[in-house]
């Protein structure tokens, strides 16, 4: 089938107008040929309706293709952001532990050193 986007209302008639003979019969597919045509025509244009709502529609699905395409490309960047904030959260937990626990050991330390500063003070002072 060759690959038309559009029926030409012209290739659609049945009956070229002529009539046969001058018998009844020939009256009678002369209407016939009318009615016909016109049903034809009214069928053309409906075909060509379809075909251009079809078209819209395989728009429409390209488009939405093109769209899921970048969604899916952006919520996959959005999960490797997350997967690196995950590492680099878990490395300053990490870092913020070990800060604390320095903290604590220089405040031991100094805890120490003053009581130790006090009584040496008062060795002295004695």
């Amino acid at each position: 089938m060759p690959d038309k986007t559009e029926i030409n209302r012209n290739d659609m008639l049945a009956y070229d107008g002529s009539r046969g003979g001058a018998f009844k019969t020939g009256a009678h597919l002369s209407d016939f040929g009318s009615r016909q045509n016109s049903v034809n025509m009214v069928l053309a244009d409906r075909i060509n309706a379809l075909l251009a709502d079809i078209a819209a529609l395989e728009e429409r699905c390209r488009k939405s293709e093109e769209a899921n395409a970048a969604l899916t490309e952006r919520i996959e960047q959005l999960e490797e952001r997350e997967r690196r904030t995950s590492e680099l959260m878990k490395r300053l937990a990490g870092e913020v532990s070990a800060y604390k626990k320095e903290v604590d050991r220089v405040r031991l330390t100094e805890k120490l050193n003053s009581g130790a500063i006090e009584r040496l003070d008062k060795a002295i002072r004695k």
